[in-house]
């Protein structure tokens, strides 16, 4: 007797190819709510290998230039670097469904568990593009010619809007200092902070031709110094982040970085870099020897440090 397979594809292949890419695309759509500083640094993408080299030149002067004096162009010398980030082991979010409780059930539990894997994997990617942030504030150029990351103390910055808006000004003015470029900076606040920056920062009165840089009503603030303002849950500010859990137990410390005294970043894209090798892939097998469908979403890639001068501490000490 025929069988109908609704899951098929134009009535062959995969029975479950039709489910599938539904799957992904809920998984997908979790993923993009809780990863938000991914869009905020660089991104690469590879088809292979293990890592990808990120050159860093440096700068040529101009020099005024008489040849009645005897000067003669000879050219000049320019200190460059590299940046090489690797792919780290492959993030990955997993369920296992037996296939009895599809039947037992009497409620929608495998949307929960879409939403889950795609904030799980989210949520570890933010946190990982934050403390590479951070990291990038606390290292040295990748020259002795090009600048370190930055830092700007500001003792009320964790608990009062005004400060974290003096703050934020300063952070922009030392980026300035650097030769930072003046698009694609952020601040990277979290939620608390952010409101308490909505109620306490001057930015937030109108401008002199009546445009507002927010809103209250909406609780919305847009730029401080040309700096757009970013709310995180995921930011860990306040405490010492010991790195990533990993299947065995462990923990990658990669990621690992103290910030109990950190209240905000202000950065530019160029200060950090992920290369991907395997995008985000969600995908459902069925076990048979569990009488199970595992459900696994996963993503391939690595996080590095590329221009710390384009990073900014903003620290209470």
């Amino acid at each position: 007797m025929p069988m109908l397979n609704i899951g098929q594809n134009n009535g062959a292949g995969d029975l479950r190819s039709k489910f599938l890419k539904v799957f992904s695309g809920e998984v997908l759509a979790f993923y993009n709510t809780m990863r938000v500083l991914e869009n905020w640094i660089f991104t690469r993408k590879i088809a292979e290998g293990k890592s990808a080299q990120f050159p860093v030149l440096g700068t040529v002067k101009a020099r005024h230039f008489n040849p009645a004096t005897g000067d003669r162009l000879t050219g000049q010398g320019s200190k460059t670097g590299e940046r090489e980030i690797f792919i780290d082991d492959e993030l990955l979010a997993d369920v296992l469904i037996p296939k009895i409780d599809y039947a037992f059930a009497h409620f929608d539990y495998r949307s929960e568990y879409v939403k889950q894997m795609g904030e799980a994997i989210g949520t570890v990617v933010d946190r990982d593009v934050l403390a590479m942030l951070i990291k990038a504030a606390r290292t040295a150029g990748v020259t002795d010619a090009h600048p370190n990351g930055g830092k700007i103390v500001e003792a009320n910055a964790m608990t009062n809007g005004a400060s974290m808006e003096t703050a934020i000004l300063l952070a922009g003015a030392m980026l300035d200092d650097k030769g930072v470029p003046q698009s694609d900076r952020a601040a990277f606040l979290k939620s608390l902070q952010y409101v308490r920056l909505i109620t306490g920062a001057r930015s937030m009165e109108q401008d002199k031709d009546g445009a507002g840089n927010g809103s209250i009503k909406d609780g919305v603030i847009n730029r401080i110094g040309g700096v757009a303002i970013v709310k995180n849950v995921n930011a860990f500010y306040g405490t010492n982040f010991l790195g990533n859990e990993k299947y065995d137990g462990t923990v990658d410390a990669k990621y690992a970085i103290d910030a109990t005294n950190t209240a905000a970043i202000v950065a530019h894209r160029g200060a950090a870099g992920m290369v991907k090798l395997v995008d985000l892939v969600a995908n459902t097998d069925w076990i048979p020897e569990a009488r199970a469908d595992l459900s696994v979403c996963g993503l391939a890639a690595g996080l590095g440090v590329l221009r710390p001068e384009s990073s900014v501490e903003i620290a209470i000490a």
